[in-house]
């Protein structure tokens, strides 16, 4: 079925895809996908599904909000992700790192837990605050949150945590995966926080760094973080 719309085979061809053809015994799209797995090269394989991943958003797009695209739309679209793809396992992710600092308040501002995690990725600061998102939701869903206010200092993180759309690079892939914990909560709220009031972030994101490791502390503030807590406190109330 799927081959036998005109926009598909169009789609593949822009893609720069060979479309499967007829086989006896199973479908040709069975048939097909089995012989790409033995015989297409890893580029080849990745171009492929990076065209039905596209082909199958564009069919929601349809039926979900009225939009269409032209099939000649499929290829631009493979040819931007594929350059961020290539862009991003280019870097040497074994000599870049990306510290994450996370804290979690409750209503009336006490603290509840942090953590600090330093994990591989690119130095592109738009990725980093982007992966911050991402791991403060999973962070606030291990600790059983349903009503949630996700305090960031980067607007342009904020408003594509808000937003639908998407253009495929390294940051709207994180921002993609943190939109897919959303409905783990019963509300989310996004705050803007001054990076003048975000000092207790910036401190463990710099320890994420200087240890290569993971922390995470419950109850009371851990003790590199006292000095900080205060000056936070009051940049906030100013």
């Amino acid at each position: 079925m799927l081959f036998q719309c005109g926009w598909v085979r169009r789609a593949f061809k822009e893609a720069g895809v060979s479309r499967p053809s007829s086989s006896s015994g199973r479908s040709p799209i069975e048939q097909w996908l089995s012989e790409a797995v033995e015989e297409l090269s890893k580029d080849q394989f990745t171009r492929l599904f990076s065209c039905l991943w596209q082909i199958w958003r564009m069919r929601n797009q349809v039926l979900h909000n009225n939009i269409s695209a032209k099939p000649e739309e499929v290829g631009r679209r493979i040819a931007i992700l594929l350059a961020y793809y290539k862009e991003a396992h280019s870097l040497t992710l074994r000599d870049s790192k990306v510290g994450i600092g996370l804290i979690a308040h409750d209503a009336k501002g006490f603290h509840i837990a942090s953590k600090s995690i330093c994990a591989p990725g690119p130095l592109n600061p738009l990725f980093a605050e982007s992966s911050v998102a991402r791991e403060a939701l999973v962070f606030a869903k291990s600790l059983n949150c349903q009503d949630v206010v996700l305090g960031r200092d980067s607007p342009l993180v904020i408003k594509a945590l808000a937003g639908n759309e998407m253009d495929f690079s390294e940051s709207d892939l994180c921002i993609g995966s943190a939109k897919t914990l959303l409905d783990s909560f019963a509300h989310v709220r996004f705050s803007h926080v001054k990076r003048s009031a975000n000092h207790v972030v910036d401190t463990l994101t710099k320890y994420a760094l200087s240890s290569s490791d993971s922390y995470e502390c419950f109850g009371e503030n851990p003790a590199f973080l006292l000095h900080v807590v205060g000056t936070d406190c009051l940049a906030r109330s100013s």
